[in-house]
């Protein structure tokens, strides 16, 4: 008789008088039942073993599952498997884990005057390709999608900031700005004689982050001599068209910054001068 086997590369079978793992024909001569002899060829074929190879890339902090377990480290891994013939399946992978992106902000925290700016630099420290950066909210930024910004919020903000690299991956910090309101200086004297020193009655400080400003000026008996809506006003110390005598007079300034909902309001006294 005779008969067809295949067996794994790893495995043996009996044929021709011996455990045989090599492709091949081979002959046994047997007894059969009435005494005589019979003789069996085999027919030996191998099915080989398959191997496959992959590369895989991973972001920092992440791990490969694979075939039941976790890889969480860059390397060469081997795995065996079954296939469908039931022979043994060599995996072979490498995983590639990328260095962390690791956005770092600097300053990452910062307290301004309102209207004051400050440079923000996100940087990078073990980045994989190109970043991309996002940043969020966008208000009072020079620049949302760069490395670097020069941020003047209007009122205190938490800034997030997401670096995305080519593969994808990706890290987030954080910048927080706090905004001081200035204080408004308001001088107490002035000397309106065209010398061109302390020449009006005016106010001083960071007027740009004014929302809104209205000043009354009142004289000893009460009288409004002066008042403005502008930031930038200048009292020449006249009233009708007319020099003022040297006095004392009452101001009244009302007034809010840009990050405050409520007005504030300032009171005293300056003295003109000739």
């Amino acid at each position: 008789g005779s008969r067809q086997v295949s067996i794994c590369a790893t495995d043996s079978l009996f044929a021709g008088g011996a455990y045989q793992n090599t492709a091949g024909v081979y002959q046994d001569t047997l007894a059969t039942t009435a005494g005589c002899d019979s003789l069996l060829t085999t027919t030996l074929s191998l099915i080989n073993t398959t191997v496959t190879q992959f590369n895989q890339t991973l972001c920092y902090g992440q791990a490969y599952f694979y075939n039941g377990n976790y890889y969480p480290a860059s390397g060469v891994y081997t795995d065996t498997l079954t296939a469908t013939t039931g022979c043994d399946s060599v995996v072979s992978f490498t995983l590639n884990v990328l260095p962390d992106i690791d956005l770092v902000a600097s300053p990452s925290s910062a307290k301004l005057p309102i209207g004051d700016s400050i440079t923000v630099n996100i940087i990078s420290n073990a980045a994989a390709g190109n970043i991309t950066y996002t940043w969020f909210p966008t208000n009072g930024l020079s620049c949302t999608d760069c490395s670097m910004s020069i941020v003047s919020p209007e009122g205190d903000t938490r800034y997030q900031i997401t670096g995305t690299d080519a593969y994808g991956c990706h890290d987030t910090t954080f910048v927080s700005i706090l905004l001081n309101p200035p204080v408004l200086f308001i001088p107490n004297v002035f000397t309106p004689n065209g010398d061109g020193a302390n020449d009006f009655f005016e106010v001083f400080g960071n007027l740009p982050s004014l929302r809104y400003m209205e000043v009354k000026v009142f004289d000893r008996w009460g009288e409004k001599v002066f008042e403005s809506n502008d930031h930038h006003f200048k009292w020449d110390g006249t009233f009708k068209g007319k020099p003022m005598q040297p006095a004392v007079f009452v101001y009244v300034i009302n007034a809010a910054f840009v990050n405050e909902s409520e007005s504030r309001i300032w009171k005293g006294s300056v003295t003109l001068m000739r």
